[in-house]
């Protein structure tokens, strides 16, 4: 009965572990959309923009699935496109 709540432990503590690690990956990929010399400051920046909808999507893609994960990536994008579009 202990191995299996530590076995389940570590697999939970992976799993978050992964989640954060690959949302910090998906947000400093993202560091060219910001057009700024420094390039550090371009990875601080893409970090604060992006971590929290890169988790986001993670969370979707962890209680929804891979298609509603996708879907609201792609309303995500839509409405930054959008609003773009607008003000610029």
């Amino acid at each position: 009965m202990i191995k299996k709540r530590t076995e389940d432990l570590i697999s939970n503590q992976l799993l978050y572990f992964s989640i954060f690690f690959t949302s910090i990956l998906f947000s400093l990929i993202h560091y060219e959309n910001f057009q700024i010399d420094s390039f550090y400051f371009s990875l601080m920046l893409s970090l604060i923009a992006f971590l929290p909808g890169a988790l986001y999507l993670a969370y979707v893609r962890f209680k929804g699935g891979l298609i509603y994960s996708t879907i609201t990536h792609f309303l995500m994008n839509l409405s930054i496109l959008t609003i773009n579009e607008i003000i610029y």
